[in-house]
């Protein structure tokens, strides 16, 4: 039997912390705590369950994603969440299936609708699973006490999952739940170290040649720049750019530099970021290669992060400015769009209101020339949000009413709240 993979490795262990969890026998909540990206091999594991080929549990996981503004309103909300996907499995479920009447009393229909769908079942299944990921947590000790109140009122046939990113706002409000439900709440740190799998997965491969050898390397750097290991990221770094440059592969060249110049970035290297974003830039700008300009683009928004973050705000308007232009060449008017809005916003706040109406004005020219899917999944909401700042802060009258009634065309009347992220896209 072959050796498992790195993934599935990975996978195998989250199972373990399950059947520790389901042989518990008092164990209603499990909370999986993570780090870096260990949350997509969670997803991964419901995934994996999801399938009827492929899962192993006798489980539904059911996920509820919710925000929680406060206890009533998220009470509610996951109970039509849970209700819409009784709704849409109907098929799967049987016809028969009838939700039990409400009683008014939102936790206790949420729990009574879960007991109601493990029950009809069948003798195939051991447990409902609810995995509560809200997308925004308000106020995360009230959510911790939401969720000590539902502990305490979960039938026996349902229990749940909560996925703690170690040092977010929720962990210790869930630390004090878990101390004070031991046996209720279990507690699993998933410890997969997710930034080993690449470099794990090329010796896994047992693959020759330079193929092998780039990507083992630039999985060594990716490692170290999750570390923040800068120099064992830019060694690894520059065997993956030898291999590449031999071989002839310019795109991974360029894809070498920009990987660092962004762990350079990170820890707040600015000047080096911005000389790594750079030779990315000119080194894709000479590729013959369809995927020169995209590259190139990707460098100069780098560069201007880098400058934004250095509080450059001179060059990073400049540098923004540059990219519209990069993005005007390559008709990528998304990208276009978003570089007039950061380079509106330098000028903004390097005290230039007018130059800065200008960019913004600029940038919905060239709304008016996207399709509408281009126009909703771009940053234009974003831009009517800083636009409508800088209306107030021009001394000639802009457009700005005209300009806000095309908005509401283009985007809807919630654009200003998608905008400010007070609503998701």
């Amino acid at each position: 039997m072959a050796e498992p993979n790195p993934i599935e490795q990975r996978l195998d262990r989250l199972y373990e912390d399950w059947d520790d969890f389901a042989a518990a026998p008092a164990a209603k909540l499990l909370r999986w705590q993570v780090v870096d990206n260990e949350w997509r091999m969670i997803e991964l594991f419901f995934r994996v369950e999801d399938e009827e080929d492929s899962g192993q549990l006798p489980v539904i996981f059911v996920r509820l994603d919710a925000p929680y503004h406060d206890a009533r309103t998220y009470t509610q909300a996951l109970y039509d969440q849970l209700s819409a996907q009784i709704e849409d499995s109907l098929e799967q479920i049987g016809e028969g299936f009838i939700a039990p009447p409400t009683t008014g009393h939102a936790l206790a229909d949420l729990l009574g609708l879960a007991d109601a769908l493990a029950d009809v079942a069948g003798e195939a299944l051991e447990l409902l699973v609810l995995v509560f990921t809200p997308t925004e947590v308000l106020d995360p000790e009230e959510w911790a006490s939401w969720l000590g109140l539902c502990v305490d009122r979960m039938p026996p046939s349902v229990r749940g999952i909560v996925i703690d990113e170690l040092g977010s706002p929720t962990t210790a409000p869930l630390d004090h739940l878990a101390n004070a439900r031991p046996e209720q709440l279990r507690s699993e740190l998933a410890d997969l170290a997710m930034l080993d799998v690449g470099v794990e997965l090329a010796d896994h491969s047992c693959r020759q040649g330079p193929d092998a050898d780039y990507r083992r390397c630039y999985a060594q750097m990716f490692a170290a720049i999750g570390r923040s290991q800068l120099d064992a990221a830019v060694h690894a770094g520059a065997e993956a750019q030898a291999i590449a440059r031999a071989q002839g592969w310019g795109p991974l060249t360029v894809a070498v530099d920009l990987a660092l110049g962004s762990g350079h970035l990170q820890t707040q290297e600015h000047e080096r970021a911005i000389e790594l974003f750079h030779r990315a830039r000119e080194q894709a700008l000479e590729l013959p290669d369809e995927q020169a300009p995209a590259l190139a683009l990707q460098a100069q928004f780098g560069m201007g992060a880098a400058a934004i973050a250095a509080g450059a705000l001179p060059q990073g308007a400049q540098l923004y400015a540059e990219a519209a232009q990069l993005a005007e060449a390559s008709e990528d008017s998304r990208s276009q769009l978003d570089a007039l809005r950061m380079q509106a916003h330098c000028l903004e706040f390097d005290g230039k209101p007018e130059q800065a109406w200008l960019a913004a004005s600029a940038g919905f020219g060239v709304a008016e020339g996207m399709d509408e899917e281009t126009r909703r999944s771009s940053t234009l909401a974003w831009l009517g949000v800083a636009a409508e700042r800088l209306a107030s802060r021009v001394h000639a009258q802009p457009p700005w009413p005209e300009l806000r009634t095309r908005l509401e065309a283009w985007i809807g009347p919630s654009w200003r709240a998608l905008g400010s992220g007070e609503v998701s896209p």
